[in-house]
């Protein structure tokens, strides 16, 4: 009977040919050697598969998967549900894993049986494979990373992560329906049942290069990220997770009535915070027949200014711009003035060059 590998490395690819790569080599030159590595080809279109082909026959250690095609949270369920180990490692097929970071996540959870998930620091690369002299200094404790979770805010670093496969697994898996924050969401359940902790350790390097956010998927990210928050709130207080047995994300560019797996309404923290991001949807559609009407405009703004919402400035511009575009287009005066004011007040320089148009 074949002996099951000590740790099961999971990595998802779609067209990776440029980085895929290097990315399977920092693995195989792991200083640990006893895992097995589950590459998931999704649907790649490029020299993808042929690279994968060519790696697998120089190393036993590598098992292709051929996924559906449908994105990062099938790929990932299919790699932990065909893994043979108890311990689940995850890698992109971009980024380059240090040569100890095997050896030095396992060490830490066989000698913290009290701990499902560890994590560690990264430092930051061009697309070039340069480094950019940044890295993260994430929360490592696990009341602290818990904490910081329920906020919203997802000090775990995913593609550095080794956690049990049956925590794992007991958490419910990663889900669709939290798209773009499929890793909050199933963090935030793990720490409802067991501990998360980080290492102080840099032990990966994250390439960051373009093409990896876009308008859509910020706004995409933000909303799920919000929900998911939302929904560990829901846990606590009533049980209840309004958003289990629902497997699509829910439509932001439509205006259809959401109820919960059960046919009844969400609650209404959720409606309030869904009718936030269809507005803001709608606003940077750039699609002119989507613009709300102006209540609705007025509303958001007012609503924007309680809120933090965009880490970036520019899509907050963007968002401020359109309103005041649109109000003065409408002869709603005092409402494109209040937008311009805001444009001014989150940057002035950009808003003057761009002369309060959504550019």
């Amino acid at each position: 009977m074949t002996t099951p590998p000590a740790v099961s490395i999971v990595l998802p690819v779609r067209n990776g040919e440029a980085y895929i790569s290097a990315a399977i080599d920092s693995m195989l030159n792991q200083s640990f050697s006893g895992f097995e590595m589950l590459v998931i080809n999704d649907g790649s279109t490029d020299g993808t598969p042929d690279l994968l082909t060519e790696a697998a026959k120089k190393d036993a250690r590598i098992r292709i998967l051929q996924g559906d095609g449908k994105g990062l949270v099938h790929a990932l369920n299919l790699g932990i549900s065909k893994a043979r180990s108890h311990l689940i490692c995850r890698m992109d097929a971009d980024d380059l894993s240090d040569t100890n970071r095997l050896e030095r996540q396992v060490a830490f959870l066989e000698a913290s049986p009290e701990v499902d998930l560890v994590f560690s620091q990264m430092r930051m690369m061009n697309a070039a494979g340069e480094l950019t002299g940044k890295q993260t200094h994430a929360l490592t404790s696990p009341e602290a990373v818990k904490q910081a979770l329920e906020r919203g805010d997802c000090e775990v670093h995913h593609p550095t992560v080794l956690g049990r496969r049956q925590a794992l697994l007991e958490a419910g898996l990663y889900r669709e329906a939290f798209a773009r924050a499929e890793d909050l969401d199933l963090w935030l359940r793990m720490s409802e049942r067991g501990k998360i902790a980080g290492l102080d350790e840099i032990l990966l390097t994250y390439r960051i290069h373009g093409g990896q956010v876009s308008r859509e998927h910020t706004l995409r990210q933000r909303f799920s990220r919000d929900l998911a928050v939302l929904c560990a709130r829901h846990r606590r207080t009533s049980g209840q997770d309004p958003m289990k047995g629902l497997e699509n994300p829910i439509a932001l560019d439509e205006n259809t009535v959401v109820l919960t797996a059960e046919g009844e309404p969400m609650p209404s923290d959720i409606l309030a915070l869904l009718k936030t991001y269809r507005a803001l949807d709608a606003v940077l559609s750039d699609q002119p027949d989507r613009i709300p009407d102006t209540e609705t405009l007025r509303w958001l703004l007012k609503d924007l200014r309680q809120k933090s919402i965009f880490p970036s400035a520019r899509l907050r511009q963007k968002v401020y711009h359109h309103i005041a575009q649109t109000a003065f287009g409408r002869g709603e005066i005092s409402l494109g003035i209040k937008a311009a004011l805001r444009a001014l007040q989150n940057n002035p320089s950009r808003a003057i060059k761009q002369r309060f148009k959504p550019v």
